[in-house]
């Protein structure tokens, strides 16, 4: 069963027509496969070790493999990454973001009643 499954959103304003764009982000075991190829990662501890060392340059990454997704799941076209990364850097609150990916990616029992948390 996966039971890995959290959406990641956030708002940004577009540069250039001024709207107000709403950017999902499915992470999914699909999105970590899709991030960890991206990565260039051999594995997904590979590619959490990279997250944790240079984060300002994985969370993009990961979010967009989310985004890629929740797209491609939908059958809709979606935005390139080098768009992505432009508006995401436009967000103001990116510890908002990082911490709606730790939840996406913890498995507790809060996030799914399916899970079994570790016992203290």
């Amino acid at each position: 069963m996966n039971s890995l499954r959290g959406l990641v959103s956030f708002s940004v304003t577009d540069p250039v027509t001024e709207k107000k764009l709403n950017i999902d982000s499915l992470i999914n075991l699909n999105a970590l496969r899709i991030w960890t190829e991206v990565a260039g990662a051999a594995d997904l501890d590979e590619a959490l070790e990279a997250y944790n060392r240079n984060p300002l340059a994985q969370v993009p990454r990961l979010l967009f493999a989310g985004y890629q997704n929740l797209k491609d799941a939908k059958d809709e076209a979606g935005m390139s990454f080098t768009r992505f990364a432009a508006l995401l850097g436009t967000v103001q609150d990116l510890e908002g973001i990082t911490s709606q990916i730790a939840d996406a990616m913890s498995l507790d029992e809060a996030n799914f009643p399916t899970a079994k948390a570790a016992e203290t």
